[in-house]
């Protein structure tokens, strides 16, 4: 016995499979999104001078939304075929490695330091380069060796005359939330 078709069975069939691999290719985005949400979002929101929306919160299911962005991808694969979804199989990918891109920029491995700052409210790496950036206002260089949100340490290569007072100023200009646990420079800085 064979069971026949109409055109519009058929067509609602292809219907509900674009609509569904629609759903894996958002599904698949959203979650690589939050697995480098620290830093594609908030690097988007600095753009604008938004502000930090503490995504550092989400660094702790990292491994949840990249294993969520692989499962989404492995159905999308099995739906569609991988010649169809490579683009968006390489753009998931370029967006959940972003926070060790970022991470690589921010960490400066020549560095000569001088002075070691320890600043508790910084959020996330797109703060943490900020802040960074405005210290190398006043310094030669600037890394961030340790970022643990709220917890960041930086390490600096300043001039002789360079004191704290101008440091902590920088610092307080950034953010008032930024409060200076632990400030080492050289002897002859002080």
């Amino acid at each position: 016995m064979y069971i026949e078709y109409s055109e519009k069975d058929k067509n609602q069939g292809k219907e509900k499979f674009y609509f569904s691999s629609y759903l894996f290719e958002f599904f698949s985005m959203i979650s690589s999104f939050l697995a480098s949400s620290c830093c594609i979002i908030q690097l988007f929101l600095n753009i604008f001078s938004i502000g930090c929306a503490g995504f550092a919160i989400f660094d702790k299911y990292e491994f949840h939304f990249l294993i969520m962005t692989s499962s989404f991808l492995c159905i999308l694969i099995k739906l569609k075929g991988i010649r169809k979804t490579y683009k968006i199989i390489l753009l998931c990918i370029a967006i959940s490695i972003s926070k060790r891109i970022v991470n690589l920029f921010l960490k400066d491995y020549n560095i000569e330091s001088n002075a070691f700052l320890t600043v508790k409210g910084v959020k996330c790496n797109g703060c943490a380069l900020k802040l960074c950036s405005e210290l190398n206002k006043i310094a030669k260089r600037c890394s961030v060796e340790y970022l643990n949100p709220p917890i960041a340490d930086f390490t600096l290569e300043i001039e002789n005359n360079i004191n704290e007072n101008s440091i902590r100023n920088i610092i307080s200009s950034v953010s008032l939330s930024y409060r200076i646990l632990n400030m080492k420079l050289n002897n002859s800085m002080k």
